[in-house]
Protein backbone atom coordinates (compact mmCIF):
# COMPACT_ATOMS: atom_id res chain seq x y z
CA UNK A 1 0.00 0.00 0.00
CA UNK A 2 0.70 3.27 -0.91
CA UNK A 3 2.91 5.21 2.22
CA UNK A 4 1.12 8.77 2.39
CA UNK A 5 -2.23 6.84 2.65
CA UNK A 6 -1.44 3.61 5.12
CA UNK A 7 -2.01 4.91 7.99
CA UNK A 8 -5.96 5.92 6.91
CA UNK A 9 -6.42 2.63 6.21
CA UNK A 10 -8.10 -0.35 8.05
CA UNK A 11 -5.53 -2.11 10.52
CA UNK A 12 -6.24 -5.76 9.47
CA UNK A 13 -4.46 -5.86 5.37
CA UNK A 14 -7.00 -8.27 4.12
CA UNK A 15 -9.66 -6.28 4.54
CA UNK A 16 -10.61 -3.39 1.44
CA UNK A 17 -9.40 -0.10 2.58
CA UNK A 18 -11.82 2.03 4.05
CA UNK A 19 -10.62 4.75 1.50
CA UNK A 20 -12.56 2.08 -0.97
CA UNK A 21 -15.09 1.99 1.26
CA UNK A 22 -15.66 5.51 0.88
CA UNK A 23 -15.25 5.72 -2.80
CA UNK A 24 -17.96 2.75 -3.05
CA UNK A 25 -20.74 4.71 -1.56
CA UNK A 26 -19.80 7.88 -3.56
CA UNK A 27 -20.25 5.75 -6.50
CA UNK A 28 -23.76 4.55 -5.17
CA UNK A 29 -25.35 7.85 -4.07
CA UNK A 30 -23.82 8.92 -7.59
CA UNK A 31 -25.30 6.59 -9.47
CA UNK A 32 -28.77 6.73 -7.49
CA UNK A 33 -28.84 10.61 -8.46
CA UNK A 34 -28.12 10.31 -12.29
CA UNK A 35 -30.74 7.17 -12.63
CA UNK A 36 -33.71 8.68 -10.58
CA UNK A 37 -33.48 11.44 -13.72
CA UNK A 38 -31.93 10.22 -17.06
CA UNK A 39 -34.26 7.12 -17.81
CA UNK A 40 -36.78 10.31 -17.52
CA UNK A 41 -34.88 12.15 -19.77
CA UNK A 42 -36.13 11.18 -23.37
CA UNK A 43 -39.84 11.98 -21.49
CA UNK A 44 -39.23 14.82 -20.11
CA UNK A 45 -37.31 16.29 -23.16
CA UNK A 46 -40.32 15.33 -25.40
CA UNK A 47 -43.38 15.95 -23.15
CA UNK A 48 -41.99 18.99 -21.03
CA UNK A 49 -39.89 21.01 -24.00
CA UNK A 50 -41.72 19.56 -27.23
CA UNK A 51 -37.77 18.24 -28.20
CA UNK A 52 -37.59 15.39 -30.11
CA UNK A 53 -35.20 12.54 -31.49
CA UNK A 54 -32.95 14.88 -33.00
CA UNK A 55 -32.26 16.58 -30.00
CA UNK A 56 -31.88 13.37 -27.37
CA UNK A 57 -29.03 11.88 -29.52
CA UNK A 58 -27.58 15.59 -30.05
CA UNK A 59 -27.44 16.05 -26.20
CA UNK A 60 -26.17 12.11 -25.34
CA UNK A 61 -23.45 11.95 -27.97
CA UNK A 62 -21.44 15.71 -26.92
CA UNK A 63 -21.92 14.59 -23.18
CA UNK A 64 -20.48 10.94 -23.39
CA UNK A 65 -17.56 12.04 -26.21
CA UNK A 66 -17.07 15.10 -23.48
CA UNK A 67 -16.71 12.31 -20.29
CA UNK A 68 -13.96 10.10 -22.67
CA UNK A 69 -11.55 13.15 -23.86
CA UNK A 70 -11.52 14.24 -20.36
CA UNK A 71 -11.06 10.97 -18.84
CA UNK A 72 -7.19 10.95 -20.55
CA UNK A 73 -6.45 14.39 -19.60
CA UNK A 74 -7.55 14.04 -16.05
CA UNK A 75 -5.43 11.05 -15.31
CA UNK A 76 -2.41 12.60 -16.87
CA UNK A 77 -3.03 16.00 -14.84
CA UNK A 78 -3.41 13.75 -11.36
CA UNK A 79 -0.17 11.63 -12.15
CA UNK A 80 1.82 15.26 -13.17
CA UNK A 81 0.40 16.75 -10.27
CA UNK A 82 0.68 14.06 -7.46
CA UNK A 83 -2.97 15.08 -6.34
CA UNK A 84 -5.91 12.84 -7.13
CA UNK A 85 -8.47 13.82 -3.84
CA UNK A 86 -8.80 17.77 -5.55
CA UNK A 87 -10.02 15.88 -9.16
CA UNK A 88 -11.88 13.71 -7.45
CA UNK A 89 -13.81 16.36 -5.08
CA UNK A 90 -13.96 18.48 -8.29
CA UNK A 91 -15.90 16.16 -10.71
CA UNK A 92 -18.22 14.46 -8.04
CA UNK A 93 -18.96 18.44 -6.84
CA UNK A 94 -19.73 19.71 -10.21
CA UNK A 95 -21.83 16.87 -11.46
CA UNK A 96 -23.72 17.15 -8.06
CA UNK A 97 -24.24 20.69 -8.35
CA UNK A 98 -26.02 20.49 -12.31
CA UNK A 99 -27.94 17.69 -12.18
CA UNK A 100 -30.78 18.94 -9.97
CA UNK A 101 -30.80 22.20 -12.52
CA UNK A 102 -32.51 20.02 -15.67
CA UNK A 103 -35.62 20.71 -13.73
CA UNK A 104 -35.37 24.16 -13.91
CA UNK A 105 -34.84 24.05 -17.69
CA UNK A 106 -37.13 25.40 -20.24
CA UNK A 107 -35.58 24.36 -23.71
CA UNK A 108 -33.95 21.79 -24.53
CA UNK A 109 -30.56 24.04 -25.48
CA UNK A 110 -30.47 24.12 -21.60
CA UNK A 111 -30.47 20.64 -21.02
CA UNK A 112 -27.45 20.22 -23.43
CA UNK A 113 -25.51 22.48 -21.66
CA UNK A 114 -26.60 20.76 -18.18
CA UNK A 115 -25.53 17.50 -19.79
CA UNK A 116 -22.49 18.43 -21.23
CA UNK A 117 -21.55 20.18 -17.54
CA UNK A 118 -22.48 16.92 -15.72
CA UNK A 119 -20.08 14.57 -17.86
CA UNK A 120 -17.28 17.06 -17.56
CA UNK A 121 -17.93 15.75 -13.90
CA UNK A 122 -17.64 12.49 -14.81
CA UNK A 123 -14.24 13.29 -17.10
CA UNK A 124 -13.14 15.09 -14.56
CA UNK A 125 -13.28 12.29 -11.57
CA UNK A 126 -13.04 8.81 -13.22
CA UNK A 127 -9.09 8.36 -13.72
CA UNK A 128 -8.23 9.93 -10.45
CA UNK A 129 -10.79 7.95 -8.50
CA UNK A 130 -9.63 4.39 -10.23
CA UNK A 131 -5.85 5.78 -9.43
CA UNK A 132 -6.51 6.76 -5.41
CA UNK A 133 -7.90 3.29 -5.50
CA UNK A 134 -5.23 1.09 -6.72
CA UNK A 135 -2.65 3.37 -4.51
CA UNK A 136 -4.26 3.06 -1.21
CA UNK A 137 -4.81 -0.84 -2.41
CA UNK A 138 -2.36 -3.94 -1.41
CA UNK A 139 -2.32 -5.48 -4.77
CA UNK A 140 -3.25 -8.67 -3.71
CA UNK A 141 -6.64 -6.97 -2.55
CA UNK A 142 -6.92 -4.87 -5.77
CA UNK A 143 -9.42 -6.95 -7.28
CA UNK A 144 -11.81 -7.27 -4.41
CA UNK A 145 -11.58 -3.37 -4.05
CA UNK A 146 -12.41 -2.73 -7.95
CA UNK A 147 -14.87 -5.38 -7.69
CA UNK A 148 -16.68 -4.15 -4.36
CA UNK A 149 -16.89 -0.27 -6.25
CA UNK A 150 -18.50 -1.19 -9.29
CA UNK A 151 -20.73 -3.36 -7.06
CA UNK A 152 -21.70 -0.20 -5.19
CA UNK A 153 -21.89 1.46 -8.47
CA UNK A 154 -24.28 -0.88 -10.17
CA UNK A 155 -26.48 -1.50 -7.04
CA UNK A 156 -26.68 2.66 -7.19
CA UNK A 157 -28.11 2.77 -10.65
CA UNK A 158 -31.03 -0.29 -9.51
CA UNK A 159 -32.21 1.64 -6.72
CA UNK A 160 -32.38 5.40 -8.88
CA UNK A 161 -35.21 4.31 -10.61
CA UNK A 162 -37.27 2.84 -7.57
CA UNK A 163 -36.69 5.78 -6.31
CA UNK A 164 -37.96 7.71 -8.96
CA UNK A 165 -41.17 5.55 -9.26
CA UNK A 166 -41.40 5.90 -5.89
CA UNK A 167 -41.45 9.56 -6.05
CA UNK A 168 -43.55 9.51 -9.16
CA UNK A 169 -46.08 6.94 -8.21
CA UNK A 170 -45.82 6.48 -4.72
CA UNK A 171 -45.96 10.47 -3.36
CA UNK A 172 -47.45 11.69 -7.09
CA UNK A 173 -45.22 14.47 -7.60
CA UNK A 174 -44.86 15.89 -10.66
CA UNK A 175 -41.50 15.39 -13.24
CA UNK A 176 -39.60 18.15 -12.04
CA UNK A 177 -39.39 17.16 -8.81
CA UNK A 178 -37.69 14.14 -9.07
CA UNK A 179 -34.61 16.23 -10.58
CA UNK A 180 -34.94 18.52 -7.36
CA UNK A 181 -34.85 15.05 -5.13
CA UNK A 182 -31.66 14.25 -6.96
CA UNK A 183 -30.02 16.66 -5.23
CA UNK A 184 -29.91 15.34 -1.82
CA UNK A 185 -27.79 12.04 -2.99
CA UNK A 186 -25.03 14.69 -3.92
CA UNK A 187 -25.17 16.29 -0.84
CA UNK A 188 -24.03 12.89 0.96
CA UNK A 189 -22.00 12.64 -2.09
CA UNK A 190 -19.55 15.25 -1.14
CA UNK A 191 -20.04 15.01 2.49
CA UNK A 192 -18.84 11.49 2.22
CA UNK A 193 -15.70 12.81 -0.10
CA UNK A 194 -14.86 15.45 2.91
CA UNK A 195 -15.22 13.69 5.61
CA UNK A 196 -14.24 10.06 4.97
CA UNK A 197 -11.76 10.26 2.04
CA UNK A 198 -8.33 11.47 3.34
CA UNK A 199 -6.67 13.77 2.05
CA UNK A 200 -2.88 12.60 0.16
CA UNK A 201 -0.02 13.43 1.75
CA UNK A 202 3.36 14.62 0.11
CA UNK A 203 5.45 11.34 -0.22
CA UNK A 204 9.17 11.80 1.49
CA UNK A 205 11.66 11.25 -0.92
CA UNK A 206 12.89 7.38 -0.78
CA UNK A 207 15.44 6.74 2.23
CA UNK A 208 19.30 6.74 0.58
CA UNK A 209 21.57 3.89 1.93
CA UNK A 210 24.87 5.25 2.34
CA UNK A 211 26.58 2.16 2.11
CA UNK A 212 24.84 1.20 -1.04
CA UNK A 213 26.49 5.01 -2.00
CA UNK A 214 30.13 4.26 -0.81
CA UNK A 215 30.12 0.59 -2.96
CA UNK A 216 28.50 2.21 -5.94
CA UNK A 217 30.86 4.95 -6.15
CA UNK A 218 34.30 2.60 -5.24
CA UNK A 219 32.52 -0.09 -8.22
CA UNK A 220 32.48 3.00 -10.33
CA UNK A 221 36.19 4.49 -9.41
CA UNK A 222 37.88 0.83 -9.05
CA UNK A 223 36.15 -1.04 -12.12
CA UNK A 224 36.38 -4.75 -11.72
CA UNK A 225 38.22 -4.65 -8.47
CA UNK A 226 35.30 -2.84 -6.81
CA UNK A 227 32.69 -5.87 -8.24
CA UNK A 228 35.04 -7.95 -6.40
CA UNK A 229 35.05 -6.42 -3.36
CA UNK A 230 31.79 -5.79 -3.12
CA UNK A 231 31.26 -9.93 -3.62
CA UNK A 232 33.61 -11.28 -0.76
CA UNK A 233 31.67 -7.89 1.35
CA UNK A 234 29.65 -9.70 4.29
CA UNK A 235 26.32 -7.65 4.15
CA UNK A 236 26.52 -7.47 7.83
CA UNK A 237 29.48 -5.13 7.45
CA UNK A 238 28.53 -2.76 4.93
CA UNK A 239 26.92 -0.34 7.37
CA UNK A 240 29.96 -0.19 9.39
CA UNK A 241 31.82 1.50 6.45
CA UNK A 242 29.62 4.36 6.74
CA UNK A 243 31.08 4.95 10.21
CA UNK A 244 34.07 6.60 8.43
CA UNK A 245 32.30 9.41 6.08
CA UNK A 246 32.54 11.78 9.19
CA UNK A 247 35.96 11.62 9.62
CA UNK A 248 37.10 11.35 5.99
CA UNK A 249 35.01 14.91 5.76
CA UNK A 250 36.77 16.22 8.58
CA UNK A 251 40.22 15.39 7.19
CA UNK A 252 39.30 16.40 3.92
CA UNK A 253 38.74 20.00 4.94
CA UNK A 254 41.84 20.18 6.96
CA UNK A 255 43.97 18.46 4.08
CA UNK A 256 42.91 21.02 1.58
CA UNK A 257 43.04 24.28 3.70
CA UNK A 258 46.62 23.11 4.31
CA UNK A 259 47.61 22.28 0.46
CA UNK A 260 45.59 25.72 -0.52
CA UNK A 261 47.51 28.00 2.53
CA UNK A 262 50.58 26.54 2.66
CA UNK A 263 52.08 24.60 0.00
CA UNK A 264 53.92 26.46 -2.52
CA UNK A 265 54.21 23.65 -5.34
CA UNK A 266 52.47 20.51 -6.63
CA UNK A 267 51.11 18.30 -4.11
CA UNK A 268 48.85 14.94 -5.63
CA UNK A 269 49.60 11.41 -4.36
CA UNK A 270 49.12 9.24 -7.59
CA UNK A 271 45.97 6.81 -7.11
CA UNK A 272 47.18 3.03 -6.10
CA UNK A 273 46.17 0.51 -9.14
CA UNK A 274 42.99 -1.14 -7.97
CA UNK A 275 44.41 -4.27 -9.41
CA UNK A 276 45.96 -5.02 -6.29
CA UNK A 277 43.31 -4.42 -3.62
CA UNK A 278 41.19 -7.58 -3.35
CA UNK A 279 38.72 -6.12 -0.23
CA UNK A 280 36.27 -3.46 0.04
CA UNK A 281 37.83 -2.15 3.04
CA UNK A 282 41.34 -1.76 1.25
CA UNK A 283 39.48 0.12 -0.89
CA UNK A 284 37.65 1.91 1.19
CA UNK A 285 40.99 2.96 3.20
CA UNK A 286 42.45 3.65 -0.12
CA UNK A 287 39.71 6.16 -0.85
CA UNK A 288 39.86 7.77 2.08
CA UNK A 289 44.05 8.25 2.55
CA UNK A 290 44.66 9.41 -0.97
CA UNK A 291 41.87 11.11 -2.79
CA UNK A 292 39.76 13.06 0.29
CA UNK A 293 42.44 15.96 0.00
CA UNK A 294 43.53 15.66 -3.30
CA UNK A 295 40.82 17.98 -5.34
CA UNK A 296 42.05 20.85 -3.41
CA UNK A 297 45.84 20.63 -4.25
CA UNK A 298 44.85 19.77 -7.43
CA UNK A 299 43.29 23.14 -7.67
CA UNK A 300 46.52 24.24 -6.23
CA UNK A 301 48.22 22.51 -9.00
CA UNK A 302 46.33 23.35 -11.83
CA UNK A 303 45.19 26.72 -11.68
CA UNK A 304 49.01 28.15 -12.27
CA UNK A 305 49.46 25.64 -15.18
CA UNK A 306 46.52 25.56 -17.19
CA UNK A 307 45.72 29.06 -16.62
CA UNK A 308 42.40 28.45 -16.56
CA UNK A 309 40.05 29.09 -13.54
CA UNK A 310 40.04 26.62 -10.13
CA UNK A 311 36.83 24.96 -11.35
CA UNK A 312 37.28 24.47 -15.26
CA UNK A 313 40.70 23.06 -14.70
CA UNK A 314 39.25 20.84 -12.05
CA UNK A 315 36.21 20.14 -13.71
CA UNK A 316 39.18 18.45 -16.76
CA UNK A 317 40.93 16.35 -14.40
CA UNK A 318 38.52 14.72 -11.76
Amino acid sequence: MSAPLASHEASNPAHIPKTVIALGLVSFFTDLSSEMIYPLLPLFLSSALGAGAFALGLIEGIAEATASALKITSGYLADKLGKKKPFVLAGYSLSSAVRPLIGLATSWPVVLILRFMDRVGKGIRTSPRDALIAEVTRPELRGRAYGFHRAMDHAGAVFGPLAAVLVLKGFGLPLRVVFFLSALPGIVVVMILILFVPKERKKEPAAINPSNFVISRQKERCGDAGEEAERKTPQPHRPMMVLSLRPMMVRAAALGFFSWQLLPSPLAIPPMPSSCLDSIWLVWMRQELLFCGQPSMWLKWLQPISGEDSQTALAKNL
